[in-house]
């Protein structure tokens, strides 16, 4: 008897703390204008007080997370804008010219420099419920 009464109770209060979650999901991809997906970088949703991000998949797809991977976010209005957007940086180990040693060729971004920054990547996003929010960007 005491087992179902814990088990009722651990039950009960589970389906409040679910209900009561204050988070939306936010998913969506992210693709060039010719289709093809953006698979490096971090998609991020920003206000003045809240910030939330999530890594791309080799798809282009996303999901955000404000705590952590997939908690998804509080609703509101948000700017948008891409971060990591770029190759990866080279490091040499030869003989350069002048006899230096070595050389580094820093990362080349795949993505437009307006949407690397909140304020000029002209993206908003109104998180109400269940959302998807897919971009288009465009090469640099």
């Amino acid at each position: 008897m005491e087992i179902r009464l814990f088990a009722g109770f651990f039950l009960g209060c589970l389906v409040v703390l679910c209900g009561c979650s204050k988070n939306v999901r936010v998913t969506g991809k992210v693709t060039f204008e010719d289709g093809e997906p953006l698979t490096l970088g971090r998609v991020c949703f920003q206000t003045d007080t809240m910030f939330a991000d999530g890594p791309l998949q080799p798809d282009g797809s996303y999901t955000l997370g404000s705590l952590g991977e997939n908690t998804g976010l509080p609703k509101g209005t948000y700017q948008v804008f891409i971060t990591g957007a770029t190759t990866p940086p080279q490091l040499g180990m030869g003989v350069g010219t002048g006899g230096t040693v070595g050389s580094f060729t820093p990362g080349v971004s795949l993505i437009h420099q307006k949407f690397i920054d909140r304020m000029t990547s002209g993206l908003t996003c109104e998180v109400k419920g269940r959302t998807v929010f897919d971009i288009t960007v465009t090469p640099p």
